[in-house]
């Protein structure tokens, strides 16, 4: 049992400790593997949900600093930026619709922050609902920003209230006995179809309460998802999906490209985790899978099946990764252990097998000299990690990697087996004592 080693491991650490005089307690000095991608998510801007105008940005510069939107809050005379400044209006990268968005839109959404590579952190207005400019006219006017809705009420007689407009980004409501102005009569057909935005002025009290429009703006894209998923498998059997602003179709294909073992690549219109509405053919073979979320081997039904459990850890904006290998996951792990000698310093030696036969084979003809072989049910990857306390360093390498300092023997055993069960197998070395020029 591989309890047992470890077991042995603390004992040989208890007594190297008492023959030193020591006892030291480092938690610290364990070694952290990171695992994810490093990737950061879109964060909201304080304040940063509610209703925005639009404005194409016309300044001539490269993008992401130029080529956006300045967005502003209706109805309100600063609005809250990326930067966590109050400014006229907020610069933003991108808004996230898939359809394009017409000067002076007015948008419900959230403003977010998201870093662009080397170019830093810059705002990006994430869509729930838009609505067109009616007219070509968008200059600013004395009226403020309302949505107008039918209540469904009918009367027989004059007046009857029968809408209702919500003032937008504030409280309160106000129903209404009738619209009014030149762009009244097409701002009762856009409410045939739904609620309609109106920038105007309210007349009248309580017997006639009217509005009048200056400006209408009709229903447009509801929801859009604004985002790309790009993915990509290779020849040696990772996949890959992350997703991209929906302006970014080159930096997506480009993302693509500069890895050299691609063999399959697509780029979809939808957000990453809303891209597995597709189901699985049943007739495909099954896959192990190591998804970089868990890091932990899986049977999958399918490499599709394994496709769609990465699509949903990359989410709507971030990305993720796995490996895979044909058929079901390695059910065995054996493990060899050569102290010094006949080998220079204590080697370990860890594989994965589908059977126990085929692994006390290798076992017996590899290493026929190992001070310990030994076999555990499961993956190397899933085999118990080390809770020794004490701190006894080792500086330990594992395969070709830099030399680094462990917190003790069996700290630098649960590595190795880790290792293997991402890979299938793996080997290191160590010497007791820090890494004087690594660490």
């Amino acid at each position: 049992m591989f309890e047992s080693r470890l077991n042995w491991f603390a004992a040989a650490i208890g007594g190297l400790l008492l023959a030193q005089g020591c006892g030291v307690m480092d938690p610290g000095a364990a070694r952290d593997r990171e695992s994810g991608l490093g990737s950061q998510s879109a964060a909201v801007v304080a304040d940063g949900q509610g209703y925005f105008t639009a404005e194409r940005d016309a300044r001539r510069c490269a993008w992401p600093r130029c080529g956006g939107y300045f967005v502003k809050r209706v109805n309100e005379s600063l609005t809250r930026c990326a930067d966590g400044t109050l400014k006229p209006s907020c610069y933003v990268v991108a808004i996230t619709q898939t359809e394009e968005v017409a000067n002076g839109a007015v948008i419900r959404g959230v403003l977010r922050t998201e870093v662009f590579g080397s170019f830093g952190v810059f705002g990006l207005l994430e869509v729930q609902e838009s609505w067109t400019p009616f007219s070509v006219d968008t200059a600013p006017t004395a009226g403020k920003f309302y949505q107008v809705f039918d209540s469904g009420i009918r009367c027989i007689r004059a007046p009857c209230f029968s809408l209702t407009a919500a003032l937008l980004n504030a409280p309160g409501q106000v129903v209404l006995s009738g619209l009014t102005g030149k762009l009244a009569e097409k701002a009762y057909e856009g409410l045939r179809t739904g609620k309609i935005v109106v920038n105007g002025l309210l007349q009248g009290r309580d017997a006639k309460r009217l509005l009048r429009v200056q400006q209408l703006y009709l229903p447009g894209a509801s929801a859009p998802s604004g985002r790309l998923c790009a993915e990509y498998t290779t020849s040696d059997g990772r996949f890959y999906a992350k997703n991209f602003l929906a302006a970014q179709q080159a930096e997506a294909e480009e993302w693509i490209r500069l890895d050299p073992q691609v063999t399959a690549a697509g780029i979809g219109a939808t957000p990453c985790a809303q891209a597995n509405a597709k189901t699985c053919p049943a007739e495909d073979p099954s896959v192990c899978g190591i998804p970089v979320k868990t890091d932990t081997p899986e049977d999958f039904a399918s490499l599709c099946e394994f496709r769609k459990v990465i699509r949903e850890a990359a989410g709507i904006d971030g990305e993720s990764k796995g490996r895979f290998t044909d058929g079901i996951c390695p059910e065995v792990c054996a493990l060899a252990i050569l102290d010094a000698p006949p080998t220079n310093s204590p080697t370990v030696y860890t594989k994965n097998f589908l059977n126990r036969e085929q692994a006390e084979q290798w076992l017996s003809n590899t290493f026929p000299e190992a001070t310990s072989r030994e076999l555990e049910d499961g993956n190397c990857a899933a085999q118990p990690d080390c809770f020794v306390e004490l701190y006894a360093p080792v500086c330990g390498t594992i395969r070709d990697e830099a030399p680094h300092t462990y917190q003790a023997p069996c700290h630098f055993l649960a590595e190795v087996m880790h290792d293997a069960g991402k890979t299938g197998e793996s080997k290191g070395y160590y010497s007791f004592g820090r890494c004087a020029l690594w660490d």
